[in-house]
């Protein structure tokens, strides 16, 4: 039990050592935190792609190994803030804010990992009582790539709208977009798996409608959002 000891601690020791020459002494967390998440994630995907690679004659063994056929793929992000604030006894500038994200994808994918289905992707902000409240739903089609627990998808959205409430403009209308997300799955069960999904949105909108008169004039807006979200992949069918 000693030698192990020994044997751990100086392994230990090797690996801070080789940590703080790539990045400096030990006080970056942030980085040094990243680089093991992702060392960690390399190591669960090769081990992966080994378990897929020995099946790559598409047995019926194989067949729960990969994802592939008709898949149902939702994702959602919510963020909740609260704020109470008080002076000298007195409540002043309490705030919330309830942000949600979310993706429903239907799709296909092809044997040699080639994806593609149709996204609608949806998002709704409340701040405060009485403040903005803001929705949008968009839909569009996908593709992208869809293999070893691996998903790199593109989507182009031709139609897109946001609709407010509490502010003088009700609606942006004549919407288009588009999203780039990238994912990586984990294996739950024969049919299901789950991981971290990292997603960038971009819309304009072309046209506003004011809430008082619902006169539509020319516009130019246009939305940015670069989010986490927690995504599922259900392989509904295989064939």
């Amino acid at each position: 039990m000693v030698e192990f000891n020994a044997v751990y601690s100086g392994s230990t020791f090797l690996f801070n050592e080789w940590l703080d020459s790539i990045f400096g002494p030990a006080n970056n967390g942030g980085m040094r935190s990243l680089f093991i998440i992702l060392f960690l994630t390399s190591i669960q995907s090769w081990a992966q792609y080994e378990d897929y690679k020995s099946y790559d004659t598409f047995s019926e063994l194989d067949k729960w190994q990969r994802d592939y056929g008709l898949v149902f793929i939702p994702s959602l992000f919510y963020n909740q803030i609260e704020e109470d604030n008080e002076v000298n006894g007195a409540v002043v500038g309490d705030r919330s804010r309830n942000l949600t994200f979310y993706d429903v994808q239907l799709g296909y994918i092809f044997r040699n990992g080639f994806y593609f289905g149709v996204l609608y992707t949806g998002e709704t902000q409340d701040i405060n009582s009485g403040a903005p409240t803001t929705s949008r739903a968009s839909l569009g089609a996908s593709f992208g790539y869809i293999r070893h627990g691996w998903a790199f998808k593109g989507t182009f959205f031709p139609y897109s709208k946001q609709t407010l409430e509490n502010v003088t403009v009700s609606d942006y209308t004549e919407g288009w977009g588009y999203q780039l997300d990238a994912a990586y799955y984990f294996r739950l069960g024969r049919f299901v798996s789950v991981g971290p999904q990292l997603v960038y949105k971009s819309f304009q909108y072309g046209k506003a409608e004011a809430a008082a008169t619902n006169v539509t004039s020319d516009a130019s807006s246009k939305h940015d959002v670069f989010t986490p979200m927690i995504s599922f992949l259900f392989n509904i069918y295989r064939g």
